[in-house]
């Protein structure tokens, strides 16, 4: 008799548990929702209802909840598609891809607050945002009108200026499907990737042409990824992602650094936005104990590292691998908080030491950068900013 009594308990808990929790729960609408149950992870993620779909959510950028829409970033994808490719979307979320002129009319119909998040990097490595405050898309009925507004940024406005680039009230086109209103096609004779043209055809087309700045390309002006506001309309660009959020999002606040976000839960080590203004930092999530924040990486050799003052006031290099994150960057983050250093090295034959120093800054231009290290006070606990030398393998 004790053991049934014993198991008979544990039976009934874990069936009221499954009821609760079927009854209980609100399908997640997009990636704010998700984030706002405790996901924090990047990833693939099914939203919507009543017809759940895919979509990729970013988790650690800028507080987290974005729902992506689209991404280019390495010339894998095709972007010359039909109009029902791009009602439908094509490509790969975890890669290069546009999610779907259905499904991004479905998120910005299920939360009409949206702002529009638009990133963008050349092949430099120097990277630019758009912003806008509202942005929504119509039905299929009405060729998936936009309604977009608010712009604020340092890549220009390429998408909202007055007059004939303006988008706000256009339809969306396609090669096969032209709707732009213009004498000529403009998916055709411009970028050959579907987007809401305006009068003139207008100064963006971040779904055109990639490679278009080799010179074993060949493409005319504004046939490739281009927000011309930024360069103009021959500068193609290496990295595009659009994505959306809730104007009312009350997720994490800005991150001050990679301690911040680790706090938040982000836990995959990878280049990350950071600061106000912002930073694009690399953020070690892994080793001695996560949270740090890298201002310098040597590895392989693959950058060159004597440059001159302006080159390392502002930072040169990948962040992904050799690179030096910037004079005027470190100052801005050390100046926020109380910091540790941490100094890892690594020889020829691949023994390891590493240095800390308890506390860590860098001054302003004003003082040519300054640099103090400080004796351990007893100051509550210290954030950590990372350091990370390793001497590459020998080559023969």
């Amino acid at each position: 008799m004790r053991r049934k009594e014993r198991v008979l308990p544990l039976v009934v808990t874990a069936w009221f548990g499954v009821i609760a929790c079927v009854v209980g729960t609100t399908p997640p609408q997009d990636c704010a929702d998700l984030f706002a149950t405790g996901t924090r992870q990047s990833g693939t993620y099914t939203v919507g209802e009543p017809s759940p779909y895919q979509v990729y959510c970013d988790m650690s950028f800028l507080g987290g909840g974005w729902t992506v829409l689209q991404r280019r970033q390495d010339g894998s994808v095709d972007f010359a598609k039909t109009w029902e490719e791009y009602q439908q979307g094509f490509g790969d979320l975890g890669g290069e891809f546009w999610l779907g002129l259905d499904k991004i009319h479905a998120l910005t119909a299920a939360k009409s607050n949206n702002i529009l998040q638009i990133e963008l990097e050349d092949f430099d490595g120097e990277r630019r945002y758009a912003r806008y405050n509202t942005f929504s898309v119509g039905n299929s009925s009405g060729n998936y009108v936009v309604s977009i507004s608010g712009y604020t940024g340092d890549a220009g406005d390429s998408l909202t200026n007055n007059g004939r680039p303006n988008i706000n009230g256009r339809m969306f086109s396609t090669d096969d499907r032209d709707n732009d209103g213009n004498s000529g096609d403009c998916a055709s004779s411009y970028s050959q990737g579907g987007w809401w043209y305006p009068l003139n055809c207008g100064q963006s087309f971040l779904n055109g042409r990639y490679n278009c700045h080799l010179s074993s390309v060949s493409c005319d002006a504004s046939q490739g990824v281009v927000w011309s506001s930024w360069g103009g309309t021959g500068y193609s660009l290496k990295k595009t992602t659009i994505m959306i959020r809730p104007a009312d999002f009350t997720g994490s606040d800005t991150p001050k650094d990679c301690a911040d976000l680790y706090e938040d839960g982000i836990i995959e080590s990878g280049i990350n936005a950071v600061s106000d203004p912002r930073i694009f930092v690399y953020c070690d999530m892994r080793n001695h104990g996560g949270g740090w924040t890298l201002l310098q990486r040597r590895q392989d050799g693959s950058v060159d590292f004597a440059n001159n003052w302006a080159a390392y006031e502002q930072g040169f290099g990948n962040l992904d691998g050799e690179h030096w994150l910037g004079l005027s960057k470190q100052n801005q983050i050390t100046g926020q908080k109380t910091y540790s250093l941490r100094v890892d090295l690594g020889d020829w034959e691949n023994q390891f030491r590493y240095a800390t120093y308890s506390s860590f800054s860098v001054g302003a231009s004003g003082t040519d950068y300054q640099f103090a290290q400080m004796e351990c006070s007893d100051r509550p606990a210290l954030k950590r900013v990372s350091v990370y030398t390793e001497t590459p393998p020998v080559t023969k």
